[in-house]
């Protein structure tokens, strides 16, 4: 046959079914524009910059294209489905299997330019919003100019190219393995009905329980990063046996009872039965994608939202030379001639330099129980692990004012020698005294007024994890039970070779008058981290604005890669839930004449199918929210490692952005709705 046939014909099909066509090729053209837009992103000369972004982009270029095939493979089942009872008449008017395959490959060719012509009209006209967007969230300088070539376009012609052949390999291979009988029936056969019920529920509630489990187990950002992919994996396995398993083995509990056989229930559960065996993998994919879209954007948002308290956190002071675990433990000795450096350094480039703090303490990690100090391994993650800090009223002078500090000592003179003052995150029982090795210290507790100022200090580590903070009278009394403290950490090094003693860490703090990077001279920046290197304790420089600037960077570009793909997944779960709601409108269509043939009442059948379909867009919903419940204890370890330790604020994020796409998903539900009536109609 001419190839102008298979070409007319192919373009016929798609024009007649353009109420499923259409739909798929616009999330394949956005599809193919998200990708289009994350790899020009990926490239541009801002992520080249900073290694950081480049990691972060190319992961969103990774998983943009995962879930595009995914999501591809998903459509074009539904298509193909729609389609084998009219493949099914081309074989009965004549038509050979290698003649539908022609037909096959030009409606292919025409969804793949279609979905590429119209993915690089939208990269054209939205890759220089998301480049704004993008260096609006992030602070980035907006100087650069988005460019989106022919070159940036390729790969993305090349990858979408491959997801499209699969799918069209599918498809022969699907027409090729049915006979003419069977292409005519196929439609109705929607999803194969679940077999093994008892084994599918039971697998059901062991991955779903096994997942949940490991989530609320992970006890630290370590565990939870182990424990993350596998307690995925088992939750969305777990997830399409629930919808192909529970859901059936429940309403058919329901056909047990007597309440079963009123009219009403009859009708809504009985259809209900037959919904979800059709539709089990469609609800599960709409309920595992819900789940990911509030998962992600909460994560995201909780953290763009600390940002700013973390920077402020750790820096007390706008500039900051920190001295750390240093193995000699050698005081730096010439403290006035490195603030008179500092402040030459400032006079040469005109700038003011005051607000000088010294700060000087003993860091470690040893592990405590029953108010007993022991040592197990240093991993800040150890069950029973606590960061000691070991200073002396002496050290922490600065940070008090005079009529506070001269209070502190009034307390400290009547202190015995082996007493000292404890500030801790961590349960203690301040009336026994602490156990280190053979001897045992006296604790006394810090009042309150002295506990606000320690807690905005830097001798108060910003960390989710225990410490306690142990402050002596006098440096005698400090040298005591430090050496008590590293005796301990000695003995133990027979089992742990790489056990840490003590460190003494130094910091010095200032501020300058001027208070951004843009007013800081960069040759200002240079000087002090050439004083820093060559001083005699090799500190490190570092200032809060352009830690600021790179937290913000990173940040915000999580928080725009965040929002990116939560807009992908839900493009295709409306997606699914439009193929959802027409699948069920033919279904429908077909029941409801059937039902007012035999004399059923029209109002009774519309309130028993409306029932149905609350319930079956309803039920991804609540199995959702329990997804996310369970999930929190995971990713409130997993957002440790950003900084983010107070979990009240990804639970407020994940109310306030679950609010949102809960209304988005109502909005939707009502829109696909329509559709469906109007083919029940």
């Amino acid at each position: 046959m001419k190839l102008n046939f298979y070409f007319q014909l192919a373009k016929k099909n798609i024009s007649t079914g353009a109420k499923t066509y259409i739909p798929y090729i616009f999330a394949c053209s956005l599809s193919i524009m998200m990708f289009s837009i994350m790899y020009t992103l990926s490239k541009e000369a801002f992520s080249q910059n900073s290694a950081g972004l480049i990691t972060l982009m190319n992961f969103g270029v990774i998983i943009v294209g995962f879930f595009s095939m995914i999501f591809i493979f998903y459509g074009n089942k539904f298509l193909i489905k729609n389609r084998v009872k009219e493949i099914g008449l081309y074989t009965v008017l004549g038509l050979e299997k290698k003649h539908i395959a022609g037909v096959l490959f030009f409606e292919f060719l025409v969804c793949y330019f279609l979905s590429l012509f119209f993915g690089a009209i939208g990269s054209a006209l939205f890759g220089k919003l998301c480049f704004l967007i993008l260096f609006k969230v992030s602070g980035i300088p907006s100087k650069i100019n988005y460019s989106l070539s022919f070159s940036f376009l390729k790969p993305a012609s090349i990858v979408f190219l491959c997801f499209f052949t699969i799918n069209y390999l599918y498809n022969l291979k699907k027409i090729s393995l049915l006979n003419p009988i069977q292409l005519l029936t196929e439609s109705k056969s929607g999803e194969k009905r679940s077999k093994y019920l008892r084994l599918k529920t039971f697998l059901a509630i062991l991955f779903i329980g096994g997942g949940y489990t490991l989530s609320v187990l992970s006890i630290n950002p370590i565990a939870a990063l182990k424990t993350f992919l596998p307690a995925v994996l088992l939750v969305i396995a777990g997830t399409f046996f629930f919808f192909e398993s529970i859901t059936i083995f429940i309403l058919n509990k329901m056909k047990k009872r007597k309440s079963y056989y009123r009219p009403t229930k009859f009708i809504s559960v009985s259809g209900m039965i037959y919904r979800m065996g059709q539709h089990a993998k469609g609800l599960a994919s709409i309920c595992i994608l819900l789940t990911m879209i509030l998962l992600t954007l909460a994560s995201v948002t909780s953290i763009y939202m600390v940002s700013e308290k973390i920077i402020s956190k750790a820096f007390i002071r706008n500039h900051q030379l920190n001295r750390l675990f240093k193995k000699d433990n050698i005081e730096l000795q010439n403290k006035e001639n490195l603030l008179a450096d500092i402040k030459e350094i400032g006079l040469k480039h005109n700038i003011e330099t005051n607000d000088f703090l010294y700060v000087r303490y003993f860091y470690g990690i040893s592990n405590i129980n029953d108010n007993t100090l022991y040592e197990n391994d240093d991993s800040y993650f150890s069950r029973n692990n606590v960061q000691i800090m070991l200073c002396s009223f002496e050290d922490i002078k600065n940070i008090f004012p005079d009529e506070l500090y001269k209070k502190l000592l009034t307390d400290a003179a009547s202190m015995s020698d082996d007493e000292f003052f404890i500030f801790s995150n961590k349960k203690i029982d301040y009336k026994k005294p602490l156990q280190i090795g053979q001897k045992e210290f006296k604790l006394k507790k810090l009042e309150s007024e002295f506990v606000s100022i320690m807690n905005n200090s830097p001798y108060i580590p910003y960390s989710p994890f225990p410490y306690i903070n142990l402050i002596a009278k006098n440096s005698e009394n400090l040298e005591l039970i430090k050496n008590e403290l590293n005796a301990l950490k000695e003995n133990a090094r027979a089992r742990f070779k790489k056990k840490k003693l003590l460190a003494l860490e130094e910091s010095l703090f200032w501020n300058t008058s001027a208070d951004n990077l843009k007013t800081i001279p960069p040759n200002y920046i240079q000087d002090i981290k050439k004083l820093a290197k060559s001083s005699e304790a090799d500190f490190f420089y570092d200032n809060k604005f352009q830690s600021y600037k790179d937290r913000r960077e990173f940040d915000g570009s999580f928080l725009f890669l965040g929002g990116f793909l939560s807009l992908m997944f839900l493009i295709w779960l409306i997606l699914i839930m439009y193929f959802k709601q027409i699948a069920e409108g033919v279904e429908d269509r077909k029941r409801y004449q059937i039902m007012l043939k035999i004399g059923m009442d029209s109002s009774l059948i519309k309130k028993a199918s409306h029932a149905q379909l609350v319930w079956l867009f309803v039920l991804p919903v609540l199995v959702s929210i329990v997804h996310c419940f369970f999930a929190s204890p995971l990713f409130s370890r997993l957002l440790l490692v950003f900084g983010l330790f107070n979990t009240a604020v990804f639970f407020a994020a994940l109310l306030l952005t679950g609010g949102f796409t809960l209304i988005l998903y109502l909005i939707f539900y009502k829109i696909t709705l329509n559709k469906y009536n109007k083919i029940i109609r």
